[in-house]
Formats: C-alpha cells, structure tokens, sequence
C-alpha cells in the first residue's frame, strides 16, 4: 500500500511539472518582441550580459535570427552607486534605432518608445518578452501606459501575452519600488527563474533551472577577445565590452569582473526565453556555442 501511495505522488509531481512545461509560452519570432532592459547600475555584469545576447544573435544560429528586439539602457530602480553607460555598445549589439536610453533626462521619451513597440506587438497577436536585467519600476511605468481603453489592450491581455523573466530576487526585486513590483506582478505572466548568480547562494528555487554565468577565470576574456577567435562579430564585442570597462574605476567586491572574469549573469533570462536554458547551463556551454571558436 505505501509503495502504491509513493507511486500515485510521484506520478501526480510528474503529470503536474508536465502540464507546466506544457502550458509555457515559446518565443515566435514572426510576431514577438524581445524587450532587453539594463539598469547599468552599479554592477559591470550588465555590459557582460549585452555581450553575452550579442554573441547569440550573431551566432547565426536559426532560432536567434531575425528576432524583433528593442533593448533600454538605465532602467534603474532604488539602487544607488556608479551608472555605467555604453551606447556604443548598445549600436553594435542592437543597431542604432534598436535600443533607446532611459537616463540624462530621456526617460519619458524612452517610455513613449516602449509603450509603442509593445502596444503593436499585442495588437498584432504577438507577445512581449521582458529580459529584466535590473529592476521592475521602468516595466511598472510602460505597463501602467499600456493598459488603456485608447490602446485596446486590457490587463487580460498583458497577463497572458506580456512575460516578464526575472532572475533576481534580493538585488532586482529588492530595489524596485513595492508598489510597482506588485503592480508587474499583478498585469503582466511573471516568471522568476533561478538566479544566474547561484554561487552566491541567493535566489535559488525560484522557478525553471537556470546556469550559472560567472566566473573569476581569465581565460574566458582571453578567449573571446584572442585573434584566434574566428566567430568574428563576437570578438569585435567583447573587445568593444574590454574596452569600455576599463575607465570605470568602481566595480562591486563581489564582481567576478573586477578579479578579470566574467560575470554575464542576467544573460540566463535570456536563455530561458529562447528555450536554450536546459542545453546552455555551464560557462563553457555558452562560450564553444556561441562566443569563441578557440578551447
């Protein structure tokens, strides 16, 4: 009888993690919008984590091509500390009228960017995926203008069609106003994943099985930026990414970037969004797929 009960438990956990892989949204590229928001602010992962999606959609891989995407810089929330800005990063990975800037005053009009690129994605049929690499407010901000009767779009609408992915819980989740972190929470298919920063031991169990993107080694740098590499659009943006580090003179303690490595931890939102998390769970996974050709 004990055996016949354990058996019964164990088949309904199956039927239910079936029914939830079952009922998961997957990106279509004919007609969803990837939304890419930074907040820069103070951690350096984040021009990682731009290289790291650069790497991808260059890779020339099928499922990365041809995507509709619009990235933010500066979609910070009540965090204090240095704002890293790299707009010439932004033009290389996503190209010049592909990506807007939400600080020095640009908020409103980056608002009124989101807020169209989303509203005509929905009233197409399609859905919008949020990579939030940073906090909820700015998300909270366009949503709010999102949902209006002049729109036609009603919270129905973004909770089953606007995804937010969110990886981060003490850092991300934890600088956005609470009002507005209920708010997304409330009107949009919110979907915490495990922190791509696992190794701190925060964050974990959240939801879908994440990797983890860090790393103290050099060699991972070394490799992307080597002449060797031969994935030639990659090296050119991690060189570009290199490059634009070394001014900023203020990385965190905890910064694997500042000991020389690699920290593109929010790159594993990105991933779960593309169906690639469970292929794409290691360091190295990452990199011989999409950033370098040298071992």
């Amino acid at each position: 009888m004990r055996h016949l009960l354990v058996l019964t438990l164990f088949v309904g956990v199956l039927a239910a993690a079936l029914d939830a892989t079952a009922q998961r949204p997957r990106f279509n590229r004919s007609q969803d919008l990837f939304l890419a928001q930074y907040d820069l602010r103070p951690d350096p992962d984040d021009v990682h984590s731009i290289a790291a999606l650069g790497s991808m959609l260059s890779s020339g891989e099928r499922g990365l091509t041809g995507i509709n995407v619009l990235a933010v810089q500066g979609t910070i929330g009540a965090q204090r500390g240095t704002q890293i800005e790299v707009p010439s990063l932004f033009n290389r990975v996503f190209g010049a009228s592909n990506w807007v800037d939400a600080l020095n005053g640009n908020r409103s009009a980056a608002l009124r960017t989101v807020r169209r690129a989303v509203v005509a994605t929905l009233n197409s049929g399609g859905r919008v995926w949020v990579q939030e690499a940073g906090q909820s407010d700015f998300t909270a901000d366009w949503l709010r203008q999102v949902i209006t009767f002049r729109n036609r779009v009603t919270r129905g609408i973004t909770r089953s069609r606007v995804v937010v992915v969110q990886h981060q819980a003490s850092f991300n989740e934890g600088n956005t106003a609470p009002a507005d972190l209920r708010f997304v929470m409330n009107n949009a298919d919110y979907r915490p994943i495990d922190d791509g920063n696992a190794r701190f031991g925060v964050g974990t169990n959240r939801g879908p099985d994440t990797g983890q993107f860090l790393s103290n080694n050099t060699e991972f740098i070394t490799r992307a930026t080597s002449t060797a590499n031969t994935k030639v659009s990659s090296r050119r943006i991690w060189r570009l990414a290199d490059r634009l580090l070394q001014p900023v003179d203020q990385f965190p303690d905890f910064s694997s970037i500042s000991r020389g490595g690699v920290d593109y931890s929010d790159c594993a939102e990105a991933l779960w969004i593309f169906s690639l998390a469970s292929s794409v769970q290691t360091n190295a996974d990452f990199w011989s797929r999409f950033v370098t050709s040298v071992d």
